[in-house]
């Protein structure tokens, strides 16, 4: 998506804007700050598209406000996994959509736009997350499918997310290895997630970009980092695990 076909789009359907198109350092894909001469304008972005869809992919339209997520109670950002990889941020939001004022709606996905299979509902209020949890954990749902195909099915887990640095931790828990002695400096980050995704669910993989010759993967849960660590420990010889430690740990 170029930064004319964008401006095409939004002209098309919302009126005409100016347009900025940014990539985050180290991140795999694009945002755009976008500013209409009207609110009215922006409001129809807002509310009546929200979840436009661009070149086959479906992007979110938010507004542009940094205290916006900081305004939300405590303790009212649900984290929800076990769905399809059909599922876009539009049918997240659709799905919890019901229990309240839903600020932001986002499914985490891989670098090739693929659905990791969970993402994060955030409320405007603690009481709106509280009952999104109760009535959608374990509620089965079915995908729509074509005539004659089998009906697909998936499970719900949902919780309130905790901030890491809020999560009650021992010494023994962790979630982020330290990865060497790779057979070749030709390893890129989605060979990493290969190698290590057996283990478990990997929400985020990053190769040294100046050496490659060392890397960091992350784990959704520490039992899956403890697997991958116990597991490499035992062979002799190929990659080296450690568990990561933070920068004010590794300088003393």
């Amino acid at each position: 998506m170029s930064l004319v076909e964008l401006y095409d789009f939004l002209k098309e359907k919302v009126g005409d804007c100016e347009v900025v198109l940014k990539r985050p350092a180290l991140k795999y894909f694009y945002y755009a700050f976008c500013r209409f001469p009207d609110i009215i304008q922006a409001r129809r972005l807002l509310n009546d598209i929200k979840f436009p869809e661009l070149h086959g992919k479906v992007c979110r339209a938010l507004p542009y406000d940094k205290e916006l997520l900081r305004s939300c109670e405590p303790k009212s950002n649900v984290f929800v996994k076990g769905f399809s990889v059909h599922w876009s941020h539009k049918d997240l939001h659709k799905a919890f959509e019901q229990f309240g004022q839903i600020v932001s709606s986002r499914v985490s996905i891989k670098d090739n736009y693929e659905s990791r299979g969970f993402g994060f509902v955030q409320f405007a209020n603690a009481s709106s997350a509280e009952q999104a949890c109760q009535v959608m954990d374990g509620k089965k749902v079915t995908l729509e499918v074509l005539d004659g195909e089998e009906p697909k099915c998936f499970t719900l887990s949902t919780s309130v997310f905790i901030p890491a640095a809020e999560r009650p931790q021992t010494k023994d828990q962790f979630t982020n290895i330290f990865v060497k002695n790779f057979p070749t400096k030709d390893t890129n980050d989605e060979d990493l997630r290969k190698i290590f995704e057996v283990f478990g669910p990997v929400t985020s993989c990053k190769m040294d970009e100046t050496s490659r010759a060392f890397g960091f993967v992350c784990f959704e849960k520490p039992e899956n980092a403890k697997s991958a660590l116990d597991h490499y420990t035992k062979l002799e010889g190929g990659l080296q695990l450690a568990k990561a430690l933070p920068k004010i740990e590794r300088a003393r």
